[in-house]
């Protein structure tokens, strides 16, 4: 059951991780600040009426998170949103848990427009995929790759060698100073790759051409097959 527990012998309790924007705020329910997790007790071992006042209690959760982010936005007034990934994370899970994601996009969109009126358009952009599409910063994609790629991995995909993930690495942080680091896969176009590859890599990385054919990191033809299948 979402969000409730029931001890044998006593009554239901919700209990749920507390949303980001509200750690550390006044939790209403018991004149103290909210913590890392939100229990509380809903005096009833019925589970009908546990899931009535679980449902009350979610809705007020969630209003509570959007006041929250409406006062952040007025106290950040003059200042720029936060653009890095683990905020976009952030607003991202807050969209999912909200009972009016209106409301969030609204602080959200006028946020980022504060922050492309700065000159940071492209942050912004890219902040708004990773929020609304769920595009994956190029750190975060090149990691759940490795995972994929390690030793004993249960996709049974061929492990890659030290080596070659150690060149996987550098390349992805030379990718991430040529688009910028908040880049998202999204961002990887044809075009883009080939410019990586053509000026780049040679001329801003001065890169001699044996290290760059290290950096064009291609599965295996073993790879190659098991993913088509």
């Amino acid at each position: 059951m979402r969000y409730l527990t029931k001890p044998r012998g006593k009554g239901y309790t919700l209990r749920m991780v507390t949303p980001e924007i509200l750690v550390g705020t006044e939790n209403p329910w018991t004149g103290k600040p909210f913590g890392r997790e939100i229990k509380l007790g809903l005096n009833t071992r019925t589970h009908a009426e546990a899931v009535r006042l679980r449902d009350i209690r979610l809705g007020q959760v969630r209003q509570l998170g959007a006041d929250a982010l409406a006062e952040a936005g007025r106290r950040s007034a003059g200042r720029i949103i936060d653009l890095s990934p683990e905020s976009a994370a952030e607003w991202r899970k807050m969209r999912e848990e909200a009972e009016d994601p209106d409301a969030v996009d609204f602080i959200l969109t006028d946020e980022l427009e504060r922050a492309e009126r700065a000159g940071q358009g492209v942050k912004a952009k890219r902040f708004a995929d990773m929020v609304f599409e769920g595009a994956l910063p190029l750190g975060e994609a090149m990691e759940m790759y490795l995972t994929e790629r390690s030793e004993g991995n249960p996709y049974g995909y061929d492990p890659l060698a030290t080596t070659t993930a150690q060149n996987l690495r550098s390349s992805v942080r030379h990718l991430r100073n040529f688009l910028g680091e908040s880049a998202t896969l999204q961002d990887v176009t044809l075009a883009k790759a080939d410019k990586f590859r053509s000026e780049y890599l040679p001329i801003v990385g001065k890169l001699k051409p044996q290290t760059i054919a290290k950096h064009l990191f291609s599965p295996s033809k073993k790879t190659r097959r098991r993913n088509c299948r």
